[in-house]
């Protein structure tokens, strides 16, 4: 191809240019914008954008006469908007039962946008580069030695575009709960309810287009692929420095659950990856609907609670101790809420310690208010000194000890942490509290 027709297809093609064009192409336009002292217009170009919010990438492959390749379609959900009109039948019918699919969970999720998202091209100009992508699409599968048509997904052929669930049901998942794509992660995987992400064709074009993406960022691309598909993808990657290849595991047949929560099983590896982990200096709302979709699509999140999440609902919930400071928190020890004690120490932040009060079995102790004043008093009199302050959390333990504090003589305030109503429900397991409902009430002693 000549640079001059090569310089046009990138024109035309503006944004989706480094996603579709092969990379002789890509080339080629570069040549021809050096010597036209084009290199500013072609730098905006000449590779791929960033993903905003309910954004993914979704991989097709141009197979015909000539030698196949895949393609790159930056695909967005747009929350409150109709899909966009022009797009495949198959990409909006996958569209429509991914919606319905993710609707379908077993437990309620308080977080989820309400707003029912639209499916677009994501591009600065999304009805004009569709119109482009059409047209570019049409020129290369014509009739001729070099017709090609567009397996698994989008025009003029018309076939399934089956194997774009994974990536637009991960981006779906994570506009919805507030989560911003990295796109350096990529997937491609059908859905059956049975069975769970299912093998797809054209796995080796796929990965040689994220091959080239990679060689244009000079970064490192992920890819996930159906279990069934990890070994034809590892051969294709071998040696591409570049290519990092990781499986999506079947989702196990259980027709006691929803289809949602099955959905969610099979992409929480390709959800951990996506999402991008907000980093130290963020906002605390931020850590706090992370450590939310952690818990809610079953990951492990104790490491970032204690790490991320208690340095920053103690900040916030600091506040109602009015800049007071104690020598001493008391509270109840619950092996059952280790986090707990966590969060309460980072809130006081006691100047000699913490005094964590045990439990007996004596009932004669337990049952009075009288005996459980004296029990809780023997404990605190061991450390606390004349004139220390104290910081008495009352969230945990016995019922009568809200009733014994009141007696201690001790110099203070009584705590108590409100977990504010509906907690967060993983997939299995216990419910978890919300940072974002938490609030501190203090009582003066």
């Amino acid at each position: 191809m000549h640079d001059a027709d090569a310089w046009k297809q990138m024109k035309a093609l503006g944004a989706l240019a480094p996603l579709v064009l092969p990379a002789e192409v890509v080339g080629a336009a570069w040549k021809r914008a050096e010597r036209a002292g084009r290199l500013e217009r072609w730098g905006q170009l000449s590779k791929p954008a960033g993903l905003k919010p309910g954004a993914c990438r979704a991989l097709f492959v141009l197979t015909g006469a000539s030698k196949s390749r895949g393609i790159a379609i930056p695909l967005i959900w747009r929350n409150g908007d109709r899909d966009q009109d022009g797009l495949p039948d198959g990409l909006l019918g996958l569209a429509e039962n991914i919606r319905a699919a993710l609707a379908q969970r077993n437990k309620a999720e308080p977080s989820v946008v309400p707003n029912v998202p639209g499916l677009w091209l994501d591009t600065p100009r999304p009805e004009d580069d569709l119109v482009a992508l059409r047209k570019y699409l049409q020129c290369v599968t014509g009739d001729g030695e070099n017709k090609q048509e567009l397996r698994d997904g989008c025009w003029p052929a018309a076939v399934s575009c089956d194997s774009a669930f994974a990536p637009l049901a991960a981006a779906l998942w994570l506009l919805q709960h507030g989560g911003t794509p990295r796109a350096e992660v990529w997937a491609t995987g059908a859905w059956d309810r049975d069975n769970g992400i299912v093998e797809v064709d054209g796995i080796a074009e796929k990965l040689g287009r994220v091959a080239e993406v990679a060689t244009a960022l000079g970064s490192k691309q992920i890819v996930f692929v159906p279990k069934e598909c990890e070994a034809k993808a590892s051969a294709a990657a071998n040696g591409a420095a570049k290519i990092e290849v990781q499986a999506l595991k079947a989702a196990p047949h259980d027709a006691q659950r929803s289809e949602g929560d099955l959905v969610l099983e099979a992409l929480r590896p390709l959800l951990m990856a996506m999402h991008c982990e907000p980093g130290t200096g963020a906002p605390a709302e931020e850590k706090f609907k992370h450590f939310r979709m952690l818990v809610e699509m079953g990951a492990r999140h104790d490491d970032y609670y204690s790490r991320e999440v208690i340095p920053a609902e103690a900040a916030r919930l600091r506040g109602e101790l009015k800049g007071r400071g104690f020598d001493w928190l008391v509270m109840w020890k619950d092996r059952n809420n280790l986090p707990l004690g966590e969060l309460l120490e980072a809130i006081v932040r006691p100047q000699k310690g913490c005094i964590p009060l045990t439990d007996t079995d004596d009932r004669a102790v337990m049952e009075t208010k009288q005996g459980m004043a004296d029990f809780v008093l023997a404990q605190i009199q061991r450390k606390v000194q004349p004139g220390d302050t104290c910081a008495i959390d009352l969230t945990t333990g016995k019922k009568l000890m809200t009733v014994a504090a009141e007696q201690l003589p001790l110099s203070g305030v009584t705590i108590y942490i409100d977990n504010g109503g509906k907690p967060i429900q993983p997939p299995v397991g216990r419910p978890v509290p919300d940072p974002l409902r938490k609030s501190l009430v203090v009582w003066e002693k």
